[in-house]
């Protein structure tokens, strides 16, 4: 079981987490500011989702702010929209699961993608009976969720539970196609970059750095990844190395407008090459698509320099959600590239030697300086005097509900989310409700007696989530309790009233999908 060190972490989902829900919308308040367990707690990475259209308000929407926005909707809809609709959410694993079931049989519908249309959170909690995704409708009536809908295929009801009643005049107005977040680039961005995907694809240079066997036994020891940088060469150039870079692809782009295509650009990717059924997916095959080297070319435009001044002033908020964006990226990038397995070597050579990287406005950053140097603002980071701007990039304090937008490629990793920075506090919450959701995250149950079993993901990160504290088990049931729903809400307020017994679930740092083959370079000695 391998724990996050102090300094880097790695999933995207690049996977989909098992769990089977989503949370949507949760009474949540706002943020408050052995080899594995104790010596990578900062192993993880993934992806995020893309956002287009508007903003969802942190908190849940007034009563009449509901009804207003629900007719707006369903005015918009017609007898020709479809009778089932499913309310789904970027990165949701379940939301695929439940559309590749109604689409095995054969009943049409169609997609409300509240990434694309975060205005429409309140439209599916005051919907349907629960604030979890995704969210199936019939007209009026909800069937409840993935779980719900899988029941009633299993007891052959599926295809007259989705039925329209005659009585009901209720349509509900799908997101138009080409607003889905995982939809294909716009085509006027991906004729800009047709050209950049093209030398992509014929650009061949050794990205990473090399590990050596005195640096990985000097970490086990010391915990301080003392990383290299000038050894270390970025994956997203977008030149061979010594070779000029070519003039940008998208100049007038600003530094969000790249992270939320890149974002996008994942979206797509994870689309077209996951298995929705089990999660896995396959980057031997999308290391060989045209969508890869689009993503390639976005990557690589975020290493201009022009991009210094708007990252240096960016809003807090803003900076967060582009470094979570980042990170996410960064790790779907590396795993696709460098390949990854689970075990304390191969999470060094990948995390801590570095060999994932990106050139970020003109300066070289890694997974472990974005999650520990600049997400969590440790110290011991940036002290050398060329660092002045990833010192200003830096967090001014760590936000624990990261830990659960992180996703670090391993199955165990947090889902992926849509980050936009106009309304991070309601999206992280959302992600943070998801992840308790999942009972291989958070485990309560009182036979014979109180029992918390928790992700080993909340042990890397402990200081984060309850500082000095020492009653771990009461501390963490009362950072968790304000996330959680139902019985398990009940049970945790009487965790933070009475002893309980805490116990560690296991961390499952395998890729999802198929294994990409070793770079021999970036985890070998020899």
């Amino acid at each position: 079981m391998l724990v996050r060190h102090v300094p880097c972490r790695t999933p995207p989902r690049v996977q989909v987490p098992i769990r089977s829900i989503c949370l949507v919308q949760s009474s949540v308040p706002p943020s408050s500011s052995s080899w594995s367990s104790s010596l990578l707690p900062a192993f993880r990475s993934g992806i995020a989702g893309a956002v287009a259209g508007g903003t969802a308000a942190s908190g849940a929407f007034p009563r009449s702010a509901n009804r207003q926005r629900r007719v707006m909707a369903t005015s918009t809809a017609t007898a020709t929209s479809p009778d089932v609709v499913v309310f789904s959410r970027p990165g949701c694993s379940f939301c695929a699961k439940a559309k590749a079931l109604l689409s095995r049989r054969q009943v049409r519908f169609g997609v409300v993608d509240v990434g694309a249309e975060p205005e429409r959170f309140a439209e599916a909690t005051e919907r349907g009976a629960m604030s979890t995704f995704p969210q199936i409708l019939v007209g009026s009536k909800c069937l409840g969720g993935f779980d719900a809908l899988k029941l009633l295929d299993e007891q052959g009801r599926l295809i007259e539970a989705t039925q329209r009643e005659p009585q009901d005049e209720v349509y509900i107005a799908p997101t138009p196609p080409e607003k889905i977040v995982a939809a294909t680039l716009p085509k006027a961005i991906q004729q800009q970059l047709l050209q950049r995907a093209e030398e992509m694809a014929n650009l061949q240079y050794q990205a990473g750095s090399k590990p050596t066997m005195s640096g990985f036994l000097r970490y086990a020891i010391t915990r301080s990844p003392r990383q290299d940088q000038s050894q270390n060469v970025p994956l997203n150039l977008a030149a061979a190395p010594g070779s000029s870079d070519p003039p940008a692809a998208l100049p007038n782009a600003s530094a969000e407008q790249l992270a939320a295509l890149l974002r996008q650009s994942m979206l797509q990717l994870l689309d077209n090459f996951s298995d929705p059924e089990s999660g896995d997916v396959n980057y031997v095959a999308m290391r060989q698509s045209a969508e890869w080297n689009l993503f390639r070319a976005l990557a690589s435009e975020l290493g201009q320099l022009r991009l210094q001044s708007q990252l240096a002033n960016m809003p807090t908020e803003e900076r967060k959600a582009f470094f979570i964006n980042i990170y996410n990226a960064m790790t779907f990038h590396g795993v696709t590239t460098f390949g990854r397995r689970s075990g304390a070597w191969y999470l060094y050579c990948f995390f801590i030697t570095p060999a994932v990287s990106y050139r970020v406005a003109g300066t070289q950053l890694s997974l472990d300086d974005i999650e520990h140097g600049l997400l969590r603002a440790q110290p011991n980071y940036f002290e050398e005097d060329d660092q002045e701007l990833q010192r200003k990039l830096r967090l001014p304090q760590v936000d624990p509900r990261i830990h659960m937008a992180l996703n670090c490629g391993a199955r165990s990793c947090p889902a992926i989310g849509v980050y936009s920075g106009k309304d991070l506090s309601h999206e992280l919450d959302t992600a943070v409700a998801g992840f308790v959701a999942d009972d291989g995250n958070v485990l309560i149950t009182d036979e014979p007696k109180l029992q918390l079993g928790v992700t080993e993901l909340f042990k890397m990160y402990l200081e984060d989530f309850i500082g000095d504290e020492k009653d771990t088990g009461k501390a963490l049931a009362q950072w968790i309790l304000p996330y959680a729903t139902g019985d398990k809400k009940e049970l945790l307020e009487r965790a933070t009233k009475q002893p309980v017994q805490l116990n560690w679930l296991p961390y499952d740092w395998d890729t999802n999908g198929p294994d990409v083959p070793l770079d021999s370079y970036v985890y070998s000695v020899f």
